[in-house]
């Protein structure tokens, strides 16, 4: 695929999901967090190498308007830095574009199957535009959505927890760091083969 031919249908797919409004979430969210590629210059070649999909934006990727910003997406792109995924192309994305929120407590929550179901079309055809070499799900929540799609590829796709867990958890100094990070390292390793 050409460098303009991805770069057309991306903006034509950033465009027609920017003023969503298929579910209720796209009536209370500030942006819709589309996609995150890095480095920046990656030139538009397909396949990228890596995709990561979580459940949703959170407070900060509202804000900012982009995937895995916010204290868990800087530990999951730090650390993804640190197993050497910089000489990767690398696409961050999530089920749901919108911020799932819960309107009267204003916390963050895991998005609603129908908002799901409702941001299925734009996660297609973002994986059919990037031709993702290796396909990551974040969290629970991903996994269990797409096991189809996974299921079908088992070689292509792969699981890890979420880095909010890791968080929660003790961070870098937790128990669950390292193997979590040793996973990371793993799936930076078969793409650099």
């Amino acid at each position: 695929m050409t460098d303009t031919t991805v770069l057309h249908r991306l903006e034509d797919l950033s465009a027609e999901w920017q003023n969503c409004h298929r579910c209720p979430l796209g009536g209370i969210s500030f942006t819709r967090c589309i996609l995150d590629i890095t480095p920046a210059d990656w030139g538009n070649e397909i396949p990228v190498d890596l995709m990561l999909i979580g459940e949703g934006p959170g407070r900060s990727e509202d804000v900012i308007g982009k995937p895995f910003c916010g204290p868990s997406g800087r530990l999951l792109r730090e650390t993804l830095a640190e197993v050497g995924a910089n000489s990767l192309t690398v696409a961050y994305t999530n089920l749901v574009a919108c911020r799932p929120v819960d309107v009267a407590g204003g916390y963050d929550r895991s998005p609603k199957e129908g908002e799901i179901v409702e941001c299925t079309p734009r996660l297609t055809e973002l994986i059919r535009i990037l031709e993702s070499r290796r396909i990551v799900t974040v969290g629970k929540l991903p996994t269990e959505y797409l096991k189809g799609w996974s299921d079908r590829e088992p070689d292509r796709w792969s699981y890890i927890q979420h880095p909010s867990f890791i968080l929660r958890t003790g961070g870098k100094i937790g128990s669950q760091f390292q193997p979590w990070r040793h996973k990371l390292q793993e799936i930076v390793n078969t793409l650099r083969k």
